[in-house]
């Protein structure tokens, strides 16, 4: 019986290229897996035909309702677990098969229903909200697209006014482009300051502690005017996980409260380095500014990498490097 009904799919001339074709790639498949879960979709498929028949529908219309009824009995189904046997890996006709139901069950029962449903010319036309809605949006829509291709065919017309504003939008762009920095994101204020911290590698947990509480207590106090909280991590940090490393992430107040230019976030961070010099336990204590867009990175700089191809030697390569930095 599949094959058959399959080979008649595959023959309903009037039905759209597209939904007989992935009809018949789902029962295809289908069938190889479970031949007897296929006869009954079409069954189903079959039943939904008939009752479209005796309720007066043309032949068209029947052919819908037994498509419709194949693809409800398919989704109400399921898909057999013999199909998706392997994770990520499923064969060419599955994975068509997979498509098609996608497909077939989200966009073909509302074509169904559209198809199937009897239209009354002489009806009047409905006044809830939805039909209002609709009827308000196709209006705006033709509106547009009248002042639309009207304003095109003007612009044919007078090609003179066409070219200046062309020109002006090319000098907008250009003088944005000069405007605009053209390598790196500018520094952004966000409101928070990341701290990392690092100590020899030999640090107890206990000595992390430590800076770390210096540290805090410096931020607390010497920038208690643009502080407002702080949250410290010890034995962790974005360059590495262990005892001698720690994080800190302190909250700056509220913007409308930092408007001299000693309480912007970039002083704050300068006078943060001071602390390698205070805390002299520490390998390095960095106060970074997060990134203007997350993954970038907390660096505004870039990283160069030199290398001595011709092989001239060690004080070669560095007094290459030293002329590069200089």
């Amino acid at each position: 019986m599949a094959d058959s009904k399959i080979v008649s799919i595959a023959n309903w001339g009037d039905v759209p290229v597209w939904a007989y074709s992935a009809v018949a790639t789902i029962m295809e498949s289908l069938k190889k897996v479970d031949p007897a879960t296929c006869d009954h979709c079409f069954r189903v498929g079959e039943y939904c035909r008939l009752l479209a028949k005796s309720a007066g529908l043309n032949e068209y219309q029947q052919k819908i309702a037994e498509f419709s009824g194949i693809l409800h009995d398919v989704g109400k189904i399921g898909i057999p677990t013999q199909i998706t046997r392997k994770p990520g890996k499923l064969e060419p006709e599955e994975y068509s098969m997979m498509k098609a139901l996608i497909v077939a069950l989200t966009f073909t029962p509302a074509l169904c229903a559209t198809l199937l449903k009897q239209h009354d010319a002489n009806k009047p036309e409905s006044n809830n909200i939805f039909a209002r809605f609709f009827r308000w949006f196709n209006n705006s829509f033709e509106k547009l697209s009248v002042k639309y291709q009207g304003g095109v065919n003007r612009m044919t017309h007078h090609k003179v006014f066409s070219g200046v504003v062309y020109l002006l939008v090319i000098a907008g762009l250009v003088g944005l482009y000069k405007a605009l920095p053209s390598s790196f994101l500018p520094d952004e204020d966000q409101g928070v300051v990341m701290t990392l911290v690092q100590l020899p590698p030999s640090a107890s947990l206990e000595r992390t502690d430590k800076v770390i509480t210096t540290m805090t207590d410096y931020f607390m106090n010497k920038e208690k005017e643009h502080v407002e909280s702080i949250f410290t991590v010890s034995g962790f940090s974005f360059t590495g996980v262990g005892q001698n490393a720690g994080l800190a992430f302190i909250k700056l107040k509220d913007w409308s409260e930092r408007t001299s230019p000693e309480s912007q976030i970039g002083a704050i961070i300068q006078r943060g380095m001071a602390l390698n010099m205070i805390v002299k336990d520490a390998s390095y204590i960095m106060p970074l500014q997060l990134p203007a867009m997350p993954e970038l990175g907390v660096s505004a700089s870039f990283d160069i990498q030199l290398k001595d191809a011709s092989g001239q030697g060690h004080e070669k390569l560095i007094a290459a490097r030293n002329a590069i930095l200089n």
